[in-house]
């Protein structure tokens, strides 16, 4: 009986530190989503960046034709 038990300690032993290890593989993955999630945001305000700058330069192409006068009659 004895044996058993102390068969049984050694297998929860085991599982301890095998969920001990997992625990702190989860942290660092858990880690690496924040870090891919701010990325992610970062890159986002960098596109609405780009896209306001677009529309900056479409707007004063635009003043830049017409005062050329190079816009054609079908705009």
């Amino acid at each position: 009986m004895i044996d058993h038990l102390m068969s049984i300690r050694a297998d929860v032993r085991c599982i301890k530190q095998s969920i001990a290890v997992l625990a702190v593989r989860v942290g660092s993955m858990e880690q690496s989503v924040v870090g891919l999630r701010k990325d992610i945001a970062q890159v986002h305000g960098d596109i609405v960046i780009t896209h306001q700058r677009l529309e900056n330069l479409e707007t004063r192409f635009e003043r830049i034709e017409k005062r050329l006068e190079l816009t054609s009659a079908d705009s």
